[in-house]
């Protein structure tokens, strides 16, 4: 027979998984909903249009989702697109 603890550490953990992929799984859903809505912006304008899309979108659900404040959000996601574009080897 499981002890109170164990039963109580195993109904944390499995609501912990669910709530996480649920979690990842609206990100991912709302990161393609503005990726796919800024291509009908200016190629230039697409990137910008695409992580204020995504952030807006997230603060629609911020008690589950937010996790950084938008001028910390922009920086983060200009740095990691700098990385991608440096790395690109030519074609």
């Amino acid at each position: 027979m499981l002890s109170a603890w164990r039963l109580a550490m195993q109904g944390y953990l499995a609501t912990g998984v669910r709530g996480m992929v649920e979690r990842n799984t609206m990100r991912y859903f709302l990161a393609i909903d503005a990726h796919l809505g800024a291509l009908t912006a200016p190629l230039p304008e697409q990137f910008k249009k695409r992580l204020r899309t995504c952030y807006n979108s997230t603060e629609q659900y911020a008690r589950q989702l937010h996790e950084v404040e938008r001028a910390a959000y922009m920086e983060m996601k200009r740095n990691e697109y700098r990385r991608q574009q440096a790395a690109r080897l030519p074609l």
